[in-house]
């Protein structure tokens, strides 16, 4: 179903399109339209048809430095380009702040959208738009997207949420790490953890049987940077996590403790010690 798209029924006017949309997976530019049941993924060699009940994830990240945002949609099935299946799209957009009055305030400029509600289908879709006088819309293009997904696709956007939710050391929503030879941002998310973005990992919560933290090999040598995470799932599959900043590690440990994680290779007197060794250079966790 999920194939490089056919022209079938993509002659239809669009609910709603957009133009030069930047993705990182798959690499390139694209046009995106929505229609009633599926949406048209355009690119330069590339088109796909994507059917709205194969969208099963949303998520609308920041990136730690605040400039930029991620918007993932997770698929299931994949869609393929060859003999390559992408199971995630990963859109970036510009989300440039500056500092106003002492406060960090949006300096992104809004784009407008007219919605095309000409057919039946397209009313129910966004019916709690029309309901509001909303035919017009007027936001930014990592909301825009957001917002579209989710009204024609009927999907949660998760978006990390600053109380209650995981908060690095750094005061960002996620911590910088690397998997296999990638560099990437790890999200702990209420029920899940993201890696973002190539590749993009999504790793339920319950579906890990334990958590293994390391430390430079656990050498006991205080000047090590970063730690290492690797994660067991009950399928067998392990996923590691490497050169985590060795200051996020507080954050990280209670981030599982909270989750009530299996924590396999650290009894409280080894978590003590490394605590005390991760905390020695930045005067303990806040």
């Amino acid at each position: 179903v999920l194939a490089k798209a056919t022209v079938q029924h993509i002659t239809d006017k669009p609910i709603a399109a957009m133009d030069d949309l930047s993705c990182l997976l798959p690499r390139g530019r694209y046009s995106i339209q929505f229609f009633p049941k599926f949406l048209r993924l355009h690119g330069k060699s590339s088109d796909y048809k994507i059917v709205h009940d194969s969208v099963e994830f949303l998520f609308l990240l920041p990136h730690p430095t605040q400039q930029i945002a991620f918007f993932v949609v997770g698929l299931n099935p994949p869609i393929r380009q060859g003999l390559t299946h992408y199971p995630f799209l990963v859109f970036s957009f510009s989300a440039r702040t500056i500092q106003k009055d002492g406060e960090t305030v949006d300096d992104e400029p809004t784009i407008t959208l007219e919605l095309n509600l000409e057919s039946d289908e397209a009313k129910a879709k966004l019916q709690e738009a029309i309901d509001k006088g909303e035919t017009t819309w007027e936001m930014k293009a990592c909301d825009m997207v957001s917002r579209l997904f989710k009204a024609m696709t009927g999907t949660k956007v998760t978006v990390p949420k600053r109380e209650g939710g995981f908060v690095s050391k750094s005061n960002t929503s996620s911590v910088k790490c690397t998997h296999k030879a990638s560099d990437g941002f790890l999200f702990p998310l209420p029920k899940l953890l993201l890696f973002v973005y190539k590749p993009t990992i999504l790793i339920r919560l319950d579906e890990i049987a334990a958590i293994t933290f390391q430390r430079d090999s656990f050498t006991g040598q205080v000047t090590s940077q970063s730690f290492d995470v690797m994660i067991d799932k009950k399928d067998g599959t392990t996923f590691e996590f490497k050169s985590i900043p060795r200051e996020e590690y507080n954050k990280i440990f209670k981030y599982m403790q909270e989750k009530k994680l299996k924590i396999t290779n650290l009894n409280q007197r080894e978590h003590q010690e490394i605590n005390s060794d991760f905390s020695a250079s930045d005067g303990g966790d806040d």
